[in-house]
């Protein structure tokens, strides 16, 4: 889909695992201060097996990590 410039984004599939919190760039002083925090706002476990972070940060999920409904990880 196109963008408009300062609009709100409307993705185009709803899914159960968002992002739900960042820190990029901590303070100095915090060492292992960058995080990503995600949420499963969806009614059932999810598998993240597998899934990765490749951009920025690389990270792949071990086999057996699920985030349960309504947790945080």
């Amino acid at each position: 889909t196109t963008g408009t410039q300062n609009a709100a984004n409307n993705p185009d599939r709803e899914t159960a695992i968002v992002i739900n919190e960042m820190m990029v760039d901590s303070p100095s002083n915090q060492r292992d201060g960058e995080y990503i925090e995600l949420y499963n706002r969806g009614g059932s476990l999810v598998d993240l097996s597998g899934w990765q972070f490749s951009h920025g940060v690389d990270y792949t999920f071990p086999v057996g990590t699920t985030l349960a409904p309504g947790a945080y990880l």
